[in-house]
């Protein structure tokens, strides 16, 4: 089954991949964002308003979030600057979200952006490379690294400890934890 994930541009520099948009909720333009980490930032906690990107349909648009408040197991009602109607943001039903990192609040020690793993050479912990991770996903319980071997083979890492057991954003490297033995 594809996901929007699967159809999504990656993020603009300087944005990360935040959510999906749902349905449009009530006559006056407000629609359902389904975060990808429900236990992650609030967008209704945020200084308003947000700039973000909309992705779908390969396009990207920019945009800004007007008004955000909490919203069912995790969700969140959003209003978008111009789209002022049901009919306006249905057209955003099934997009991806991307938030700018500049309206993110800073990151705690030992915390990072998953999406900021993509590109870095992965090591198992015998030492041998793995691959190098090509793109992420939400499988609706945390994050999964798609690391992609040489020769052009996937594996893929659960995102959270256990699997990931070093990481150094600086060399660009990280050791996982593969079960395989």
């Amino acid at each position: 089954m594809a996901s929007a994930r699967d159809q999504a541009l990656p993020p603009s520099p300087g944005h990360l991949p935040f959510g999906v948009l749902g349905r449009p909720h009530g006559v006056r333009g407000e629609i359902v964002l389904h975060p990808f980490n429900a236990d992650g930032t609030r967008l209704e906690r945020l200084r308003l308003p947000i700039d973000v990107e909309i992705v779908s349909h390969g396009r990207r648009q920019a945009g800004q979030i007007l008004t955000a408040r909490a919203f069912g197991q995790g969700e969140a009602l959003l209003r978008i600057a111009g789209a002022d109607s049901r009919e306006a943001v249905a057209a955003f039903t099934n997009a991806e979200l991307h938030v700018a990192r500049a309206a993110l609040p800073p990151l705690s020690a030992g915390e990072v952006y998953v999406a900021d793993l993509v590109g870095c050479a992965v090591y198992d912990l015998q030492g041998r490379l793995r691959g190098q991770v090509s793109s992420t996903f939400w499988n609706g319980s945390h994050d999964i690294l798609i690391v992609v071997g040489e020769a052009g083979d996937e594996v893929l890492v659960p995102a959270v400890p256990g699997f990931i057991e070093e990481l150094d954003l600086v060399a660009r490297r990280l050791v996982i934890d593969d079960h395989e033995q």
